[in-house]
């Protein structure tokens, strides 16, 4: 669906095991990235807004020979609610080599969610719990977070369709990033056996499972990496294992 190495690079990209899976903790997080002689500076963050709701949002900038071709920024806008994690509204606007807009409105009250990439729409209804791109990554955190260690499954809203994406733990690790070594629990996305596409992330068990790593191998084989550069959680830096 998406086959630029900047989309496919935006699209992996989302301290203390005593906090609260409930009580988010606002972070912002650099992380540097390469595929195929492509290189990367992307920025993630959580922020809280003044009515409540939290702000996910990611930047990307990517650079040929130190000059940069392309930005990406993603936004998911999020509250919590008795039935749970509510996206409100999802943004994503790609600019440079190619241009590309994309956003999602979700109406509880309604039932439905307008969904509009450039100049298409689609209502869609919900039915159950959905989140957007972003969202449903801050949620397999929390589950994470709740000690919750089976396959995840989440409903997501892709364009058009609502796509079931799972996920499950395939061990733990301790691991080598450009901000010094992490314990890592580790993760893949589930594919059919026939399927040539991959995704594993390692998310820092001792920083609240903070992304740390994404690696990502699209049907064409173009192989990309992320890797967490440096981070603060709640206003405390993240550092590596001594």
């Amino acid at each position: 669906m998406r086959n630029s190495v900047l989309t496919s690079l935006a699209l992996m990209l989302c301290h203390g095991m005593q906090a609260q899976a409930d009580t988010p903790l606002t972070y912002e997080a650099h992380y540097e990235a390469h595929a195929n002689g492509l290189s990367a500076k992307a920025e993630r963050s959580l922020s809280a807004l003044d009515d409540g709701s939290y702000l996910l949002d990611m930047q990307l900038d990517a650079s040929i020979m130190w000059k940069t071709v392309a930005s990406l920024e993603q936004s998911s806008r999020f509250e919590f609610t008795d039935d749970g994690l509510r996206t409100q509204a999802y943004d994503y606007q790609l600019s440079g080599i190619r241009e590309n807009h994309r956003s999602v409105d979700f109406d509880w009250a309604q039932g439905h969610a307008l969904s509009r990439e450039d100049d298409e729409s689609w209502d869609i209804t919900l039915d159950g719990q959905t989140y957007d791109p972003l969202s449903h990554q801050y949620e397999l955190r929390q589950a994470l977070l709740r000690g919750e260690r089976g396959e995840q499954e989440y409903f997501v809203i892709e364009n058009d369709e609502i796509e079931p994406l799972r996920y499950r733990v395939i061990g733990e690790e301790i691991l080598e990033t450009p901000l010094g070594r992490l314990n890592t629990i580790k993760m893949e996305r589930v594919r059919p056996p026939s399927s040539k596409r991959s995704t594993v992330i390692w998310f820092a068990s001792d920083w609240q499972f903070l992304l740390a790593r994404i690696e990502q191998v699209s049907g064409s084989g173009l192989h990309i990496e992320m890797e967490l550069d440096s981070a603060e959680l709640d206003g405390e830096p993240v550092t590596p294992l001594q």
